[in-house]
């Protein structure tokens, strides 16, 4: 979809229907949204604190698709001169509207649900040493369509692979997500510019929705500014998971060059 001011917008739908644009989640494909509601565009507004970046609300209206309401916020503080914490909180939520919505009724789904989250960070400057825990949790039903683009306002606070949707409508709705990260920062110990990230996060998938799909997923996270242009990263992620296509591990390489 174009936006009114000349840039693309795009919105991905868990739904998988077939070539007559019937739900089939065993067989179909994803449902390509604008053979459904054309090319009507999106309006946005927004107000943001970009100063602090202490907040920002946004809304972004898709003419005949979705309505998505997206607000967080963060409030940080001093609790002494070695160690600071940070407090945030999002939410968002998404209806469907127009020719989408008439399309999704005429099939007994729809497209309304929220996500709320909760994020707390510890920070100890003199050993260079961040820990966080965050705290996702989905709306919606085995009804619910879910959603998610480039209109801003994300990522969540704990992401989750894509999910396949096998016996519903979307694998994610009613899902609760945790994550415990800790960060170094490698130059307190003279490595100028490195830094480890690790990660723990626990996705608990509803069983009537998504049967045996929790997942466990730990992550170790390398970064290095190698010059003032060139950096590399080294992302190394294990999943463990009830559902085979789930159950796997990664390995990433990248680097970088800042121009």
């Amino acid at each position: 979809m174009s936006t009114r001011y000349g840039w693309p917008l795009t919105t991905y739908l868990s739904l998988k229907v077939d070539g007559n644009l019937r739900l089939d989640s065993a067989n179909g494909d994803t449902l390509d949204l604008s053979r459904v509601i054309g090319d009507r565009g999106v309006w946005v507004a927004g107000i943001a604190d970009d100063v602090a970046k202490r907040y920002q609300l946004w809304n972004f209206h898709g003419v005949d698709s979705v309505n998505t309401t997206y607000l967080d916020g963060r409030w940080q503080e001093a609790l002494n001169p070695t160690l600071t914490t940070t407090l945030e909180a999002q939410a968002y939520r998404v209806s469907e509207v127009g020719r989408f919505k008439d399309y999704l009724a005429q099939q007994g789904l729809n497209a309304r649900y929220a996500l709320i989250g909760v994020k707390g960070t510890l920070a100890h400057q003199p050993s260079g040493i961040s820990v966080a825990l965050a705290f996702n949790r989905f709306g919606g039903d085995r009804n619910t369509v879910t959603s998610f683009g480039n209109w801003g306002g994300y990522p969540e606070y704990v992401s989750m692979p894509y999910l396949f949707a096998e016996s519903a409508a979307s694998a994610i709705a009613q899902s609760r997500l945790a994550r415990f990260t800790a960060l170094f920062d490698l130059g307190k110990i003279g490595l100028t510019g490195q830094s480890l990230l690790f990660g723990h996060a626990r996705i608990d998938l509803n069983e009537s929705i998504f049967p045996v799909g929790d997942i466990t997923v730990n992550s170790l996270l390398y970064r290095a500014k190698l010059t003032p242009q060139w950096s590399t990263r080294v992302a190394l992620e294990s999943r463990n998971a009830g559902h085979s296509r789930y159950d796997n591990e990664f390995l990433t390489l990248a680097l970088k060059y800042d121009f």
